[in-house]
């Protein structure tokens, strides 16, 4: 069984990682639309996922930790399909910042009020992440021209293929029968 703390910490320096290429690359191509939303996306995945071995390295509980983790998760997602509007000059993106003023508090507000309930926090969250996911992979796929056509589809199959394991995580937490379940061991809560 993987240590938690150390998937943790690992999960985060590849966070950090990922923050600084994304950074260097927005420098290097700023005049290329998108990137800057990806750039902001990444810092906000860095954020949440560092949140949970500095809040506890600081003395927070585990729960408060969660509270940073899960916003900045929604709120990743949420740049992150600004940055594929933007990238793919697509019509919406105009007004998508504006949803965000209301989203973003709204993803905060939804991680403050679930964030002691496991089981009612994945199903409200998750079924959002794959949603934010699935429109993220529809844009980097539709219309696009034959010299890019095989880049873009890549990049929607990995898009997708993490709302299949926010999808998976949402289907058992459906299926958990309390939130101590679903801390414990998710996939034996829901088969058992």
């Amino acid at each position: 069984m993987l240590d938690r703390e150390t998937l943790s910490v690992v999960v985060s320096m590849v966070a950090q990682v990922t923050l600084l290429v994304m950074y260097t690359v927005w420098r290097i191509n700023r005049q290329v639309a998108g990137l800057r939303w990806w750039m902001a996306s990444s810092a906000t995945m860095s954020l949440g996922f560092m949140a949970i071995p500095l809040a506890l390295g600081a003395g927070w509980s585990f729960s408060q930790a969660l509270i940073v983790n899960h916003a900045a998760g929604l709120t990743t997602l949420m740049l992150l399909l600004q940055g594929c509007l933007r990238f793919r000059g697509h019509p919406a993106a105009d007004r998508w910042p504006r949803a965000l003023w209301v989203l973003v508090p709204a993803a905060l507000l939804s991680s403050v009020l679930h964030h002691a309930h496991a089981v009612l926090r994945y199903q409200i969250h998750d079924a959002v992440s794959v949603l934010l996911l699935v429109l993220s992979a529809w844009v980097m796929c539709r219309h696009s021209r034959p010299e890019e056509r095989l880049v873009h589809r890549v990049s929607g199959f990995f898009l997708l293929l993490m709302a299949v394991a926010m999808a998976t995580r949402w289907v058992l937490a459906c299926l958990a029968p309390d939130d101590l379940s679903i801390r414990s061991t998710p996939f034996r809560a829901c088969c058992t």
